[in-house]
């Protein structure tokens, strides 16, 4: 009962409502397509109409003008003007299929019926198209009735008995006539059965046989008649032409009006309908004139302006009304903003967007449907708040594009590929993006391992590699034209020219041929990218590796951004013709939409109902997001998050799509949520890009930032491996993660972080570690369980503590910093420094430590260690030999006595000339290494200053210390050793000692010639003869260089006649030595001279006039030198010897000479300047009486017998 009562009241309270609203019909916004009847104001078309109509002349009149130009609405107020003076007849072709076959006479048809279907059947009664008639029920049960009343009064009127007969013997009488209501009501229900049952039959067979009863063809007798099925080939206007007629015979039209013919382009209408209009006004049987008016664009006769084109339009109609459109571009957005400013939405349009969007509309019945599309959407969808300028502009886009709209409902056409390029051209900037990280990484990456300090020692480096820095290289690199090799000065400019060469060859040791920039810069893929070290060099010269950092992060936002970046923002960044495509590109309201947002990313909104009750849009947006596997940003903003994790489920909590900073803190705030928290952690702690990005923005952002700095220290071992050697961080931000991770993190958490020490060596390295964290315990703890090994110490002594704690427990590094602190700022930290502290702690550590004591504090700095310390770090055992080697390769010093230095070390010192340059460093290291000298000596004898050092002593001064076969093996070393450079030699051939025979078959002639020049080698024959065995000429040097003991002894030494030749031409033997040594000559000595030896022997004598041996005169007279030759030598010895021996000269010298000889004879010679000397010295050697000339002839007279 209380149910009943609760509804009555809510219907009474409905009631009321209803009454008390007030009974006014709203005004509706909408505005029906069709024409208009009230657009004539000032009547001028409607005049000309009415003019055209009263002309008898006139039968065919235009009304010209463009689409949506307002031609049907003209003629729409015309007929409401006129409609009793005219009867109007309109026939409009509403059809878009314009390619049909055999398009004239369907237009010709479709003409003709809707005059034919215009009026009624009773209007054309003989017309032979026939019509489907409805026949109402009633009509039929009325003429049943009439029917069977018919035949019911025609029995009683001829035989009135029969039908009281029949009434007498039916159950109606009977019944009546008894008191049984039983079998009244039977008798009742069977005469209705019986009177309503043929009524319904009757109908259903006559509805049958009006739908499937056709007669095509009757035959009687022997005459068939069949109906025409209209499948002549004839014209429809041909065919039917009486029925036209009769038509307008039977119906009151005079005036015709024909809309949207020029649709089809079809002129042979315009020509057929002409003809019509001819044959109608002309027809006897219409006793009016009919008038065609045709609504048609300007150019239905042609598309180009042509004499024929204007000639067409005149000569075809009567009279031409143009009509001047009501609607254009120009001024399409006042008539909406007209329409707009009497709607409730008026204050909701911007005035801007409708002046540049009505441009593209030029159309009056688009226009109505725009804005009556607009109310509809704007209502069905008011509970969502949208833009109304983004939903008039989809409205506009569905209007003017509506088949791009339709497919945009299944994800098709160009505005929804338009958004998934978006995507393309997202990713593909993020790409981009990528490559500027990757670029920016490899450069960081590249200056922590760089470990050269300036550009030159790279240089020289790649130039040593590539062997072309040697100044002695006989390897080159020919880049673009020009050559670079060690001897060219062009070197400094070899990379800088490498950095942009377009032809390369190479000419090397191992490779020779044409080679590319990245072979050159790689030295074969031998070393790193040389242009990469380059580039880390000078970016470690410029300190920019902060900056790197920076622009690293700026990037990660960019990609951020970017990632959330709408269509209109890219279109705006971008060249548009690389965002549209072509075929959109062309639709230029679409273009315009886009490009300023009013259709965007949210369209789907706008095109579909939504039940709004639960999420707003970007709720909607974000849910949607999750579920698609599309990302928003992360700040993306969330309105009603209680709402949208009713439509999460877990396993979404683990995508990344689901991370927002937002939802997180909601999370976070909310316990039952627990596992969903922990899945996201979990995801968090993979440290992929995307959750690094996510942390460090949510960072900044928690509501609870301890609880979640503690939640990913517990899940995630990498974290501050991650932050410290992987994120590219700024040291800003890497210390505030430090800070919050020492704070906030478990001491069990930071320890499982310490993956290869990676905390351990942040905490040693940070100066402010005590404003990081206040808990001096935890950070004993810490430091402690992590031993950590701090690299300065001066930023603890502000705790005693903690100062103390770190030095007790060796928590510190062994480094110039540390120990000084502890060593109360020593100036220099030795060893012996160390050793002489009165710290026992510090000095246990380091000589537990003496590797890294050497490396760290020794070889950083130019620290000058005693001799003796240093001595004493070279010869221990537990000292690594690496460590001695970089000692004595780095540190300045000189070992006085070499001995006193284990063995092993003397190869390194000596090479690295680390040894004093003394000849007892030199000849004990040549006695231990077996009176060899190894390449490491002689690297140590060949250098300049230790040559010119030991040059200043000779080594004959320590015979007191070394034998004297030791002093003698070791300087023939010297002389011999052809690894010892000639510079050198040179310099210590001053030392060396002097050899009255040294054999010199491995000597160089440069060092023999240095030998004889220093007066090393004695004049002796053993020299002389070696000398002469091994080189050309230095023998004759010997003799020259010691000239007076060589004529002394001349006949101790082996001559020949070169030997002769040289010393009687040579400059530095004086013309008295020479005068001596040729009138001391063997013959001995000239038997191997040629003829010109001899001549110019024979020359000497006679120019100086010396007087030789007999033994030597007899052997030049024989030699095969010229007679003239023999005969100047013989003049000139005629005085130096007696007669006898003159006889027997002229007879070796044969006839005419040898006939002088003979007494009483006149003997005739030639008359020459050389006979005539000879007869001249015999005459007065008074070897001969007299000569006379004789012309040609000399007449010599000899003595009487």
């Amino acid at each position: 009962m209380g149910e009943i009562k609760k509804k009555f009241v809510q219907w009474l309270e409905k009631l009321l409502i209803r009454l008390k609203e007030p009974n006014v019909k709203e005004e509706s916004l909408f505005e029906d397509l069709s024409p208009s009847n009230d657009v004539d104001t000032d009547g001028k078309y409607s005049k000309a109409l009415s003019w055209g109509l009263e002309n008898k002349k006139v039968k065919n009149i235009a009304l010209t003008g463009p689409y949506g130009s307002g031609k049907s609405s003209i003629l729409n107020t015309f007929q409401k003007q006129y409609s009793r003076e005219y009867s109007f007849l309109n026939i409009s072709l509403a059809t878009f299929n314009t390619d049909t076959d055999d398009m004239e006479n369907k237009l010709e048809k479709s003409i003709l019926q809707q005059m034919i279907y215009r009026v009624h059947d009773r209007t054309i009664p003989f017309s032979r198209f026939k019509r489907i008639k409805h026949i109402r029920t009633k009509s039929i049960i009325i003429n049943l009735i009439f029917f069977f009343a018919f035949i019911i009064v025609g029995i009683y009127l001829f035989k009135p008995d029969a039908l009281k007969g029949i009434y007498a013997e039916t159950l109606v009488s009977r019944s009546l006539g008894t008191e049984d209501q039983q079998q009244i009501r039977l008798t009742i229900l069977l005469a209705l059965f019986f009177i309503v049952y043929p009524l319904l039959a009757y109908k259903r067979i006559y509805h049958f046989v009006r739908a499937n009863l056709k007669l095509n063809k009757v035959t009687i007798a022997n005459t068939t008649l069949e109906k025409n099925t209209g499948e002549e080939n004839s014209s429809i206007f041909d065919k039917y032409l009486d029925e036209i007629l009769y038509f307008f015979e039977a119906s009151k039209y005079n005036v015709v009006i024909f809309e949207d013919l020029d649709r089809f382009n079809n002129i042979g209408i315009f020509e057929r309908l002409r003809e019509l209009n001819e044959l109608i006004n002309n027809s006897e049987q219409i006793d009016r004139r009919v008038v065609f008016i045709y609504a048609i664009k300007d150019d239905i006769f042609g598309d180009a302006d042509t004499e024929k084109l204007t000639r067409d339009r005149t000569k075809f109609f009567d009279f031409i009304i143009p009509v001047i459109p009501i609607i254009n571009a120009s001024n399409s957005g006042d008539i909406l903003k007209k329409k707009i400013k009497h709607s409730p939405y008026s204050d909701l349009i911007n005035t801007h967007f409708l002046e540049d969007v009505t441009i593209y509309i030029d159309d009056m019945r688009v226009l109505k449907n725009i804005f009556n599309e607009f109310v509809i959407y704007q209502q069905k969808l008011s509970a969502i708040d949208l833009d109304p300028n983004k939903m008039l502009a989809m409205i506009i886009y569905k209007n003017i594009y509506p088949v791009d709209f339709s497919k945009l409902q299944y994800n098709k056409g160009l505005v929804y590929e338009i958004f998934q390029k978006k995507q393309l051209i997202i990713e593909e900037q993020i790409k981009l993006i990528n490559a500027k990280i990757q670029q920016l990484e490899r450069k960081l990456a590249n200056i922590e391992v760089e470990s050269l300090k300036s550009i030159a020692e790279l240089n020289f480096i790649y130039l040593s590699e590539l062997e072309i820095s040697n100044l002695n290289s006989n390897y080159d690199i020919n880049i673009d034209g020009e050559v670079f090799r060690g001897n060219t000065s062009n070197k400094d400019r070899f990379f800088e020219k490498l950095k942009n060469a377009d032809t390369i060859y190479c000419y090397l040791r191992n490779r020779n041929g044409p080679a590319t920039i990245k072979e050159i810069a790689t030295v074969f893929g031998r070393k790193p990218n040389y242009f990469e070290r380059e580039d880390a060099i000078k970016a470690i010269e410029k300190n920019e590796i902060q900056k790197f950092k920076k622009e690293l992060l700026e990037l990660e936002r960019e990609k951020q951004e970017i990632r959330a970046q709408s269509l209109q923002v890219l279109i705006t960044k971008m060249n548009s013709k690389d965002v549209f495509s072509d075929k959109l590109y062309e639709k230029k309201l679409l273009v315009y939409l886009l490009r300023h947002g009013y259709i965007d990313e949210m369209y789907n909104h706008y095109i579909t109902y939504f039940y709004p009750e639960s999420l707003s849009l970007s709720d909607i947006k974000f849910v949607f997001s999750i579920k698609n596997h599309e990302s928003l940003p992360y700040s993306f903003e969330l309105d009603n998050i209680g709402k949208i994790m009713s439509k999460l489920v877990g396993a979404e909590f683990k995508q990344i799509e689901v991370l927002n900073f937002h939802l997180l803190n909601y999370i976070m705030d909310h316990s039952e949520y627990r596992n969903y928290y922990d899945s996201i952690i979990e995801r968090l702690a993979n440290g992929s890009k995307e959750s690094v990005t996510f942390i460090d923005g949510f960072k900044e952002r928690a509501i609870n930032k301890a609880a979640f700095i503690q939640s990913i220290s517990s899940k995630w071992d990498d974290f501050w491996s991650f932050i410290e050697l992987r994120s590219n961080y700024t040291q800003q931000k890497k210390e505030e993660y430090l800070s919050d991770i020492l704070t906030y993190a478990d001491i069990a958490d930071i320890i499982r972080m310490n993956k290869e020490s990676v905390m351990s060596f942040t905490l040693s390295k940070y100066l402010n570690l005590l404003s990081l964290v206040s808990d001096e315990e935890k950070i004993k703890e810490l430091l402690l369980k992590l031993q950590v090994k701090f690299k300065s110490l001066d930023h603890l002594l502000n705790s005693e503590t903690i100062y103390d704690f770190v030095v007790q427990r060796n928590l510190y590094e062994i480094n110039i910093k540390t120990l000084s602190v502890i060593l109360n700022d020593a100036p220099n930290i030795t060893y012996a420094a160390v050793k002489n502290s009165d710290q026992q702690a510090v000095i246990n550590y380091v000589n537990d430590n003496i590797d890294i004591f050497v490396e760290k504090v020794l070889l950083t700095e130019e620290i000058e260690e005693p001799e003796e310390s240093f001595l004493e770090l070279l010869n221990r055992e537990d000292l690594d030999k690496r460590v001695k080697h970089a000692m004595i390769m780095k540190k300045t010093f000189a070992i006085s006595d070499i001995g006193e230095l284990i063995k092993e070390l003397w190869p390194i010192v000596i090479r690295e000339n680390k040894m004093v340059a003394c000849w007892s460093n030199v000849i004990t290291s040549y006695v231990e290494y077996n009176k060899k000298m190894p390449d490491f000596l002689i690297a140590f004898l060949n250098n300049p200053v230790n040559r010119k050092e030991l040059s200043k002593n000779n080594i004959e001064a320590f015979d007191d210390k070394f034998d004297e076969a030791i002093l003698e093996d070791i300087s023939e070393e010297i002389i011999n050793s052809r690894d010892i450079t000639d510079e050198t030699f040179e310099v210590l051939i001053a030392s060396i000692q002097s050899w009255i025979y040294f054999p010199l078959g491995n000597v160089s002639e440069k060092r023999a010639k240095l030998l004889i020049d220093n007066d090393l080698l004695s004049l002796t024959p053993e020299n002389f003869k070696e000398l002469k065995l091994n080189f050309d000429t230095l023998h004759i040097q010997l003799a020259l260089r010691n000239p007076d003991e060589f004529i002394d002894k001349q006949g101790d030494f082996s001559l020949d006649a070169n030997d002769i030749k040289q010393l009687i031409d040579s400059n530095e033997l004086s013309q008295f030595n020479k005068e001596i040594f040729v009138q001391h000559l063997n013959s001995n000595c000239l038997t191997d001279g040629n003829n010109d030896i001899l001549k110019d022997t024979i020359y000497f004598i006679n120019e100086h006039n010396l007087k030789i041996t007999n033994e030597l005169l007899t052997f030049l007279l024989e030699s095969p030198t010229t007679l003239d030759t023999r005969l100047s030598l013989l003049a000139g010895q005629i005085k130096h010897i007696d007669n006898e021996s003159i006889t027997e000269f002229l007879t070796k010298i044969g006839e005419p000479y040898s006939e002088i000889a003979e007494k009483g004879r006149r003997i005739k010679i030639s008359n020459n300047r050389t006979n005539k000397a000879l007869v001249t010295a015999l005459e007065s050697k008074n070897y001969i009486s007299s000569f006379k000339e004789d012309r040609e002839r000399l007449r010599v007279n000899t003595k009487k017998k």
